[in-house]
């Protein structure tokens, strides 16, 4: 997704100085060094690249909401005085614009999120795989499910759905519901 040396040159150039004035945010408390980190250096400035440019994204997309009159995050309830509604929803410029947005979206999303996703997931295969690194594989021998078991594995009692579609047919097969 971001692919010119020049690029990654100036994201480094960037962290340094975050890094020289104490402006790490989220990555202040980093175990630097720790043996259970597996991503080279090369792979964790791509990830944090794909990171920053990912709040770019965020930010977008907030304004996909905006665009037809919602709000991100979107109230838990009906607010007092009712709901937004634009009155020029069919204006072709504001529909054009959502769709170049959603388009930009749907790019980061299958050129670096989800590579990303699998570069983590390929460096951190074991853990996720071996039940002998997990709370459950040392302390309740016998209650681990197959699986997802090892570093983080949790209790394993939860559900999960896939969020992004793997293909391009728009619609999901009635046998996964």
């Amino acid at each position: 997704y971001i692919a010119a040396a020049s690029d990654f040159k100036a994201i480094q150039d960037r962290i340094v100085k975050f890094a020289k004035e104490g402006r790490l945010g989220i990555f202040g408390n980093g175990y630097w060094g720790n043996k259970g980190y597996k991503l080279t250096p090369e792979q964790n400035l791509i990830g944090v690249a794909h990171y920053l440019k990912g709040l770019d994204v965020q930010r977008r997309m907030s304004k996909m909401h905006a665009l037809f009159g919602g709000k991100s995050p979107h109230p838990q309830s009906i607010v007092v005085g009712g709901v937004t509604c634009v009155q020029d929803i069919q204006n072709p410029a504001r529909i054009a614009l959502f769709q170049e947005l959603l388009r930009e979206t749907n790019d980061f999303v299958k050129r670096a999120y989800l590579p990303d996703i699998y570069m983590a997931g390929t460096a951190y295969a074991a853990e996720a795989t071996d039940a002998s690194q997990s709370f459950h594989g040392t302390k309740h021998k016998g209650t681990l499910g197959e699986g997802v078991g090892g570093s983080g594995g949790g209790l394993l009692s939860y559900m999960s759905y896939g969020d992004f579609r793997l293909d391009d047919t728009g619609f999901y097969k009635s046998a996964l519901f």
